[in-house]
């Protein structure tokens, strides 16, 4: 039995239980007989002061936010958002404005036009996780991110960061305290806002089913209208690109330049593949919302606009750079 439920048996038609989300609502379901002991806003048919009222108002917030525990305020949600998205949105500055600078600051060695031109790449993937985080910031405060489209856009970001994470423990030649330090925080950061995001709004099993998955990409063949259909071609392209870039394992040949991986590539590879992934949602989300002919709704708006630019920054910084490599040759 819910908060609200119990409050209006108990109570009567007067009694509200304030703003408290679903998924606090949840929460309190299985402490509320026991635990909350519930004070009627009726007295003998006649309704009692303002001020018991408040108070009571006050201890259900006070419990629905204990039930919920950590991050479950909306306005810490939106802060905690705001603060990842600034990071990554300065993080991709430094590494497509200055990427031999901030390559060789964090790998601690010299580099070449080939690492630089996918660092370039590997920091345009970064617009996409900010977009996707100040996109989440709005919904946290109008008590949004319950719904699918958000759902989708935090399981993104929860799987870049991962990525991300493993990439980092993979590369055991390259791992130095600044490294560590940097990109551990960041996606360490990342990945539990956005795990316990998705964890507080996702009702029954916690990952997508089998079905709802295969439905889902089925549905990418299947576009409804023009706009779908770009955005479909634009989701397999960015899966595929994704696959290849997470793909990347050295002494195997550089896909658009000449030579083998080596360490600083297939790291940088990585990273952009992780990038890409999130990259191949928000595209799956913006063909989702043509094909119900939303994309001029609040929660399409931001990605809409970034999205294609992130895109072109990504395939740009891919593209070698002339000189240096005529140098380096």
């Amino acid at each position: 039995m819910s908060a609200a439920t119990l409050l209006t048996r108990r109570c009567g038609s007067t009694v509200q239980a304030g703003s408290a989300r679903p998924a606090a609502l949840a929460r309190i379901r299985t402490v509320s007989r026991g635990s909350l002991k519930l004070v009627c806003f009726r007295q003998d048919d006649k309704p009692v002061s303002r001020d018991v009222e408040k108070a009571v108002q006050r201890n259900v917030a006070r419990v629905s936010q204990s039930m919920t525990g950590l991050l479950s305020n909306p306005s810490t949600q939106s802060s905690a958002y705001w603060t990842l998205g600034s990071a990554a949105i300065a993080t991709a500055a430094a590494a497509m404005l200055l990427p031999g600078v901030f390559a060789g600051l964090m790998f601690g060695a010299a580099t070449d036009p080939v690492v630089d031109s996918i660092a370039r790449a590997a920091g345009a993937t970064l617009i996409a996780s900010a977009t996707v985080k100040y996109t989440l910031k709005e919904a946290s405060l109008r008590g949004q991110l319950y719904m699918d489209t958000f759902q989708r856009l935090n399981l993104g970001l929860l799987l870049q960061s991962g990525l991300c994470l493993v990439v980092l423990a993979q590369a055991i030649s390259l791992r130095n305290p600044l490294l560590t330090a940097f990109l551990g925080t960041l996606c360490g950061a990342t990945m539990l806002l956005s795990s316990r995001i998705y964890y507080l709004n996702k009702a029954g099993w916690p990952l997508p089913s089998l079905t709802k998955t295969l439905s889902g990409a089925i549905s990418v063949l299947l576009p409804r209208n023009s706009p779908a259909t770009m955005y479909s071609l634009l989701t397999m392209a960015f899966a595929g690109m994704a696959a290849m870039c997470l793909g990347a394992s050295p002494g195997r040949p550089l896909v658009m330049y000449e030579g083998l991986s080596g360490p600083m590539t297939v790291f940088l590879h990585r990273v952009a593949g992780a990038g890409m992934l999130l990259q191949t949602l928000m595209a799956y989300s913006l063909k989702d919302g043509a094909d119900r002919e939303k994309l001029g709704a609040t929660t399409f708006r931001c990605v809409q606009l970034l999205g294609p630019q992130d895109a072109v920054c990504a395939v740009q910084g891919c593209l070698p750079q002339t000189g240096g490599l005529q140098d380096d040759a």
